[in-house]
Formats: structure tokens, C-alpha cells, sequence
């Protein structure tokens, strides 16, 4: 029975074992579909031809996405604060000393380092210079990710290149334009950097970098009120590592001179020209109930939670923006929970951060761009000790194609929804009342100039000291409503008590404040320059004093045959359609001629013309219908 059995185990491992050579046979064995995908995906990601051509992309796509668009006012008041700091080298000014209205004696606005920066490259490279050094500063911060990278072990490849990419879709809301708090991101970026080659290397000298990094942030931008958060809450969540989660905890000796150097960073805060009040006074404002309105009022503090809503109409760059970071959010989240499960690994600090600023900046645009920052430094901190190796090559296999399609939609977004596609400032002259300035400063007529809100900051750098700006984008320095009260505005009467109130003969209007420019119009004011961005409307009684030529300004749509751009068309269009059908015409026709055919709303910009005139038209024919402005 034994031996039958022996035998017949025997004859089943014969029939099971594969025949070898000395049979004559030859067997292949086939790797399975996910294993050839593995090995493709590999080979193609570890080619450095391959690798570089991504580079090549992403860098393209970030030239076409970061162009000169203008339209942010606040540069020129700095370019004008710096002005002052440079010339008097000084680091205090009187903020009241640029406006003919009433301006708050305790306004604090400390940015003389970040300020003094931007007039220099001004003054030495005109817009070239602000947009090098934009660029500049970008850059340095790039550097600042790959530098991390190398020294935290992680070799670059095309995963890393995609959260590069991420980030600049996400800062590109705010580095978009050219102002001091581009500097904060530089500066938090190198807090960051501290702090995470600090928990990489077990170093506590590191830590003594922050106390002077502060004392150059407090003078160069408020900012520096986000970074001391930054550093007070990592601190706070190694000291419950410490207790709960020791694999991700620093040390004890780290942890005394983090607590010293924090200390010493807040201690440093008041050497800036308002003291230790310039801290108290932003901590005070962003909790007090003007900021509710402020948060209505001023785009950069609106939320932007809309903009991850599949329901709700967004744009590009917001669209972008919000889901670059949910999706960098979930990715942290993931790789976070698997560590925690797998090997026990969860760094409490580098959780709290990232969620935190994850909700911050998407309540608030303007703290958008410290969430990627951050992101990026506790990403790779948990991403290296995560068992990447077997899945590496698809990860970076996925990478590449996201990256591909997010630069082919950008490229297609720049040629056809741009209304205006230009590098270093070559086009500012369409976002700013520069032309007007000029007529201004050629016709110098006598007194105060009124002005809208967003034109002021041009003014301020250009007119003074000859012209005193009535208000500007300076918000919180102003003390009381300038503008024209309900029954003021209802005819002109209220405009000669408004003028009483505001003695002022000459106003520079842009073309978004229609309802200033009807209410002149409709009184004893005429047109005297008709700009791109706004108009030079003086009053009857002092164009005798203006020169003939200040006077014999073509004011008719021949002088905007050349303009090309949609957006400006479409504002000039608005205003010489109400005060005539056919001059609506006539800037319809060049918008037909000069629009590209590419440009994605040219047809739909064509249609609400023509539909403008015809409701012009009808309007005009209906009984008692009230006469244009002059």
C-alpha cells in the first residue's frame, strides 16, 4: 500500500513538472499586463530625453501662464512709497501726504524694505525690471523645492515636476501681479525650508535662522504675521509629537532651541517703524468687523471655495487653482492614513498645517498661495517613507500625462481667452491711465483732480507732488465714504453740493464707474480726453483757462482704429454706444477687423454689440426718452 502510494506521488509530480532542456523544449514564460506596464512605464519616465522634454513644457506653460496682464494698481503707490524710502533713506513716511482727502493718522502699513525693492527694479529696468525680478523670485523658490528634495534623499523626476507645476497653478493667483507680499511667499517658502530640513537632519542651529528672517519680513511685508503662525503652530504640534507620536518628533534638544529661536522671532518684531503696534494693529484688524466688510468689497479676500463646486461657473485659473489644491490636499491625506496604518508613522504638525492653510486659503485668495507652499515641504517629508519603489514608474507614468494635458489646455487657454497676450509690462499701457497722465500733465489744469478708486494708485506715482490723489487703492487708510451720497446723485444739484463738499474742477474717470460719468455728463461738464482706460472730464467753467491744444483732443473712435485688444473694445464700445448708435458702430467694426478669430468670446462679444445698438436704437425712438450725456 506504502509503496503505491509512493509511486503514485512520484508519477504526479512528473506530469507536473515542466519539461527542460534535455527534453527538447523550450518555454517562455510571459509577464503579465500590469508587469509590461510597470516596466514601460519605467523606461519611459527614466529617460532623461523624456524627462527633459517635461522640463521644457512645464516651463512654457508657466511663461504663457504668468504674462504681463497690469490692472493691479496697488504696484504703482509702492513703486511711489519706494520712491520715498529710497530718496530720503528713510524708513518711515506720511501716508497722508499723497492725498488732498482726509487719511488715517494711525494707518500702519510697513513694507519699506519690500517697496524700496520694487522701485529699484523700476528705476533701473522700468516694467522689464519688476518682471525679471517677479520671475526672480519664482524662481528662488523653485530652487528652495529642489534643494529640499536633494537633501531630503528624494531624486527628482517627473512626480516632483508635477507638484512644482501644481504649485504655480495655484500661486499664479496672487503672483499674477507684481507687489511686496510676492516676497512673503519667498519668505515662507524659506521658513518652511527651515523647518523641514531641521526635522531631516537633526539640526537645531537651523532653528536660529528664523529671529533674522522676521526681523527682514516684519520691514519688508505683513505677511509676516502668516509665517509667525507657521512657526508658533509647528512648534506646538512637535510638542505633542513628542508625547504621542515619537517616530516623527524631534528631539528634545531641537525642541528647546525651536522654542528659543520663537521666541526670539516674536522679540524682534518691533524693530520696524511702527513698533510692536504694527503687530497688535493686524492682529486687531483681521478680527475686527470691518474685515466682514472688506471680505465683500476687496477681491483678494473673497473665498474661492466655489471654485472646486462642479455647479458653479469659475475660471480658468481659479478652476485650476482650487482643484490643484483638494487634489493636493486628498493625495497628503491618503499617503498620511497608509503610514499611520502601515508603520505606524504620523507626523501631527505637518497634518495640522497642511489642512489648516488648505481651509484658510480657500476662505481667503489672498492666503491661497502659502498652501501649496507649505504642501509641497510636508508632502515629501511623508512621501519618501512611503513604499513607493514597486508603483514608482506608473506614478510617474501618470504624472507625465496630467502633465502633458495641463499644459496643451494652457497654451490653448493663453491664444484664445487672453485679451491681451504680452511679456514684461509691454502692454500696461491698455491696464493703466497712462495716456491720460499724459494729457493731465500736458494740460495742467488748475485744483484738485477727483478720481475713481482703482486709478488713484496710478496717479499717486505719476502726478505727485503736482497732483494730490482724491483716493486710491490704499482701503484701509481712509476714513470716511468719499463718494457721492443717494440724494446727491440723483441730479445736478447734488453734484454742486457734492463738489462743495470736495472742491474739485478736473475728474479722470475709469470706464467701470459709469455712474460718475453719467452723473458729470448729465450736468455743466464736458469731455476732454477720451483714454483707453478712462476719461478727463473738466468742468464749463475752467476751460478758459486750458490751453487750445488741451481743448482740440480728438474724442472720436478714428483714434482706437489700431486697439486690438477685446477687452478694452468692449469698454469703449459700452460708452460710445451711450452717447451714440453710431459710434457704437464704428468701434464695432474695429473690433471685427483688429479681434483675433482665435479669441474664444470674439462671435458672443459681436452678438451683445449688435444687440447693444439695436437697444440704443430703441431707446432713442421711444417717446420721452432722455437725451445722452454730453
Amino acid at each position: 500500500m506504502t509503496k503505491k502510494v509512493l509511486k503514485s506521488n512520484e508519477a504526479q509530480k512528473d506530469k507536473a513538472a515542466p519539461p527542460d532542456a534535455s527534453d527538447g523544449v523550450v518555454v517562455h514564460e510571459y509577464p503579465s499586463f500590469i508587469e509590461w506596464f510597470k516596466t514601460l512605464a519605467t523606461n519611459i519616465t527614466s529617460n532623461w530625453f523624456i524627462v527633459g522634454l517635461a522640463i521644457f513644457a512645464v516651463f512654457v506653460a508657466f511663461f504663457f501662464y504668468y504674462p504681463s496682464v497690469g490692472g493691479d494698481q496697488d504696484i504703482w503707490f509702492h513703486i511711489r512709497y519706494g520712491y520715498h524710502f529710497v530718496h530720503h533713506c528713510t524708513w518711515k513716511i506720511n501716508h497722508g501726504q499723497f492725498n488732498w482727502t482726509t487719511f488715517d493718522p494711525n494707518f500702519r502699513y510697513v513694507t519699506w524694505i519690500g517697496s524700496s525693492i520694487l522701485y529699484i527694479a523700476y528705476a533701473l529696468m522700468s516694467n522689464y525690471g519688476l518682471y525679471l525680478l517677479l520671475y526672480a523670485v519664482i524662481g528662488s523658490m523653485v530652487f528652495c523645492f529642489l534643494y529640499f528634495l536633494k537633501k531630503t534623499g528624494y531624486r527628482f523626476d517627473i512626480t516632483s515636476l508635477l507638484a512644482i507645476l501644481g504649485v504655480l497653478l495655484v500661486i499664479n493667483l496672487k503672483y499674477l501681479y507684481i507687489k511686496p507680499d510676492m516676497f512673503s511667499g519667498l519668505l515662507f517658502v524659506a521658513a518652511c525650508l527651515i523647518y523641514y530640513k531641521a526635522k531631516e537632519t537633526e539640526s537645531w542651529k537651523l532653528f536660529y535662522i528664523y529671529p533674522p528672517l522676521f526681523l527682514l519680513w516684519v520691514n519688508t511685508h505683513g505677511g509676516f504675521i502668516v509665517g509667525l503662525f507657521f512657526i508658533s503652530a509647528a512648534f506646538g504640534g512637535e510638542l505633542a509629537n513628542a508625547l504621542f507620536f515619537r517616530k516623527a518628533r524631534l528631539s528634545w534638544e531641537q525642541l528647546k532651541h525651536f522654542a528659543i529661536s520663537v521666541v526670539l522671532s516674536y522679540a524682534v518684531l518691533g524693530a520696524n517703524p511702527d513698533g510692536y503696534g504694527y503687530f497688535a494693529g493686524i492682529v486687531k484688524d483681521f478680527f475686527s468687523p470691518e474685515m466682514k466688510t472688506t471680505q465683500q468689497i476687496i477681491f483678494e479676500y473673497m473665498n474661492m471655495w466655489y471654485s472646486i463646486s462642479p455647479i458653479k461657473a469659475a475660471g480658468l485659473r481659479f478652476r485650476f487653482a482650487g482643484v490643484a489644491m483638494l487634489v493636493m490636499l486628498v493625495s497628503f491625506i491618503a499617503i498620511c492614513i497608509y503610514l499611520l496604518k502601515k508603520k505606524r508613522f504620523f507626523d501631527l504638525p505637518s497634518v495640522f498645517l497642511v489642512v489648516f492653510f488648505f481651509i484658510f486659503g480657500m476662505s481667503v485668495v489672498r492666503a491661497s498661495m502659502y498652501f501649496p507652499l507649505v504642501w509641497f515641504f510636508a508632502f515629501f517629508y511623508v512621501y519618501k517613507r512611503y513604499d513607493v519603489v514597486k508603483i514608482k514608474g506608473v506614478i510617474n507614468f501618470l504624472s507625465l500625462g496630467i502633465i502633458v494635458i495641463l499644459c496643451v489646455k494652457i497654451l490653448s487657454f493663453a491664444f484664445t481667452d487672453y485679451d491681451s497676450l504680452a511679456w514684461f509690462g509691454t502692454n500696461w499701457e491698455e491696464s493703466y491711465p497712462v495716456k491720460e497722465v499724459e494729457y493731465i500733465k500736458k494740460a495742467h489744469p488748475r485744483g484738485n483732480i477727483w478720481n475713481d478708486y482703482l486709478s488713484g494708485g496710478y496717479m499717486l506715482w505719476a502726478l505727485y507732488p503736482d497732483y494730490k490723489v482724491f483716493i486710491d487703492p490704499r482701503y484701509g487708510g481712509y476714513m470716511r465714504n468719499f463718494m457721492p451720497t443717494p440724494e446727491e446723485a440723483k441730479d445736478s444739484k447734488g453734484l454742486e453740493q457734492y463738489t462743495k463738499r470736495f472742491p474739485f474742477e478736473v475728474a479722470l474717470v475709469a470706464y467701470y464707474d459709469t455712474q460718475m460719468i453719467q452723473w458729470l455728463l448729465k450736468a455743466d461738464w464736458r469731455i476732454a480726453f477720451i483714454g483707453e482706460n478712462a476719461l478727463v472730464i473738466v468742468k464749463q467753467s475752467i476751460i478758459p483757462s486750458l490751453s487750445r491744444e488741451a481743448l482740440a483732443q480728438d474724442v472720436s473712435t478714428n483714434r482706437f482704429r489700431d486697439l486690438n485688444n477685446p477687452g478694452i473694445l468692449r469698454t469703449l464700445f459700452n460708452f460710445y454706444t451711450h452717447l451714440g448708435p453710431t459710434f457704437g458702430r464704428e468701434i464695432l467694426q474695429i473690433y471685427e477687423t483688429n479681434v483675433s478669430t482665435l479669441y474664444v468670446n470674439r462671435q458672443a462679444d459681436i452678438n451683445n454689440m449688435q444687440n447693444g445698438i439695436a437697444q440704443e436704437e430703441a431707446r432713442r425712438a421711444a417717446p420721452n426718452a432722455p437725451k445722452a450725456g454730453k
